[in-house]
Order: structure tokens, then sequence, then C-alpha cells
């Protein structure tokens, strides 16, 4: 993993989902990141197709990034398959929904 690509991770650790209050990370929302050609790429999905606030993470996604990519916009591509679901959340994500 490469240093951007870490602080990528970092940055979206804080991007939270409105709904839950976990992070996209959290969440398993993100499903790859990678640092390409000067770029950084991400692959997410949403826990639903129709969920109504997806455009605000996406949107959140991208301005969490960034600072990241000053020659380049960092592409986000949303993708649904597989779709979602909630064994995809990270140990963490679970014990805050505990709480």
């Amino acid at each position: 993993m490469t240093q951007r690509e870490d602080e990528a991770w970092r940055r979206l650790g804080s991007v939270l989902d409105p709904e839950t209050g976990l992070s996209v990370v959290d969440l398993g929302l993100i499903r790859e990141l990678r640092e390409a050609d000067g770029a950084l790429h991400v692959r997410m999905t949403l826990t639903h197709e129709s969920c109504p606030l997806g455009v605000f993470i996406l949107d959140s996604v991208r301005i969490a990034l960034a600072p990241l990519c000053p020659d380049a916009r960092p592409a986000v591509e949303l993708s649904f398959d597989p779709p979602w679901t909630p064994d995809r959340i990270t140990p963490a994500g679970r014990a805050a929904l505990r709480r």
C-alpha cells in the first residue's frame, strides 16, 4: 500500500453515513481503493441502490480524497455487484452499532 493510499483510507474513515453514523469504511462500502496514474480510484457501493443519501455520500468521498489528488479529481465508481449486505460491516462497526 502506498503512503497516499494509506492516507486515503484514513480520510475515508472520517466519511460518515448520516443514517448509521458509521464510516463508509466500517460499513464496508469501499470495495477497492488504488492509486494509478497520479490519481486515486475508488470502487464502492451503497447499502441500497435507492439510498436517498447516495449522492451526498459519494460527494463526501470525493471531497475527503480531493486534497490527495491536486492534479486530478478522485475517480469514484459506484457498483452494486455484488449487492451490499450487513456481513460487510467491520468488527469495529458492529461494536459501534451495539452502543
